[in-house]
């Protein structure tokens, strides 16, 4: 467990949806919090709501105009931050986002590039071997990096890459050889939440609608975040679900992890599973596939084997327990 209580955080994207909801949540929990955003007057805003609800001062609550892809403004950010807060940033809320209509370059930008330029930044800055008080980086990923959920328009597909890209960056810290945590103070996870209510999800909506290309799903067109739900998905995620699913990834603290969010589900450490599949594919196409004489060996070639294989070690098990008792 990660004991957040009175830490100093740095939240990118902190303006509104998750990244506001993060904020409001820290600073229940005593936290001096600088939220950035490109958008400045939201920014403001979001400060000044801050400083009214819960009493504080701008040593508590700052704001930050910042746009993540400049490269050189990370050093500016973060020092400012840490000079109006008081102290080094202990805890990195790296959610900085945009909707997939940006398009694939801006989206790789912004949530690949950038996002990692921000885990291996705040990781040079919070190392307790370069001098930092080591902490937490919290990567805001998507159920669009754990899968390949369509987002409509081929352009599209640069959100669900960077957040792939994220994914990736984020388990990197449970499999490198280095005990990071241990050498340098510092854990990283990331939350991958389902689709939330969130602005940025309505603005995709409302312009793929306006362009008269809305998204359908079960025969559903798309026209409000409500539509997916009547479509035969889950519904989606408040902020402040998502909010709470932030908070508890601190508490289960796994260097590595990737926490899917679903709506009225447990928190869930999504497996990485990947390397094992990837063998057992390659193993079944040499042991059984080129025997068949299989050109191409399929999902179905796979799936069809695989359940021929767990109905007999299944039967082999009934067959041994009724031979013992």
């Amino acid at each position: 467990m990660y004991d957040v209580h009175g830490r100093r955080v740095l939240i990118t994207g902190g303006a509104q949806g998750f990244g506001k909801q993060f904020a409001r949540r820290l600073l229940q929990e005593k936290c001096r919090v600088c939220i950035t955003d490109i958008d400045e007057a939201k920014g403001l805003e979001t400060k000044q709501e801050f400083m009214t609800q819960f009493g504080i001062s701008e040593e508590s609550i700052h704001f930050i105009k910042f746009n993540v892809s400049d490269k050189a403004a990370w050093t500016t950010v973060w020092d400012e931050a840490e000079r109006v807060l008081g102290g080094q940033i202990e805890v990195f809320a790296n959610n900085a986002g945009i909707n997939p209509l940006h398009g694939w370059e801006k989206c790789l930008d912004v949530m690949g590039v950038s996002a990692v330029r921000g885990v291996f930044f705040a990781l040079d800055r919070m190392s307790t071997a370069k001098g930092g008080q080591g902490g937490r980086i919290i990567n805001t990923a998507s159920v669009a990096g754990i899968s390949h959920l369509p987002l409509g328009h081929i352009t599209s597909a640069g959100y669900n890459m960077s957040k792939h890209a994220l994914v990736t960056m984020t388990r990197y810290f449970g499999m490198v050889e280095e005990d990071i945590a241990k050498n340098q103070g510092v854990k990283c996870y990331a939350l991958a939440p389902w689709l939330a209510d969130t602005q940025l999800v309505r603005s995709n909506i409302d312009e793929l609608v306006k362009a008269g290309k809305p998204i359908v799903r079960g025969g559903v067109e798309i026209r409000s975040v409500g539509d997916y739900q009547r479509s035969g998905v889950p519904r989606a995620l408040t902020v402040e679900e998502v909010g709470e699913a932030f908070m508890q990834s601190m508490v289960k603290d796994k260097n590595g992890a990737v926490f899917a969010i679903f709506p009225d589900t447990p928190l869930i450490e999504f497996p990485d599973n990947q390397s094992e599949v990837t063998l057992a594919v390659g193993a079944m196409a040499m042991l059984i596939g080129s025997r068949l004489g299989i050109d191409v060996f399929k999902p179905v070639h796979f799936y069809t084997i695989a359940g021929i294989i767990v109905f007999f070690l299944i039967a082999i098990v009934n067959f041994l327990i009724s031979f013992i008792f």
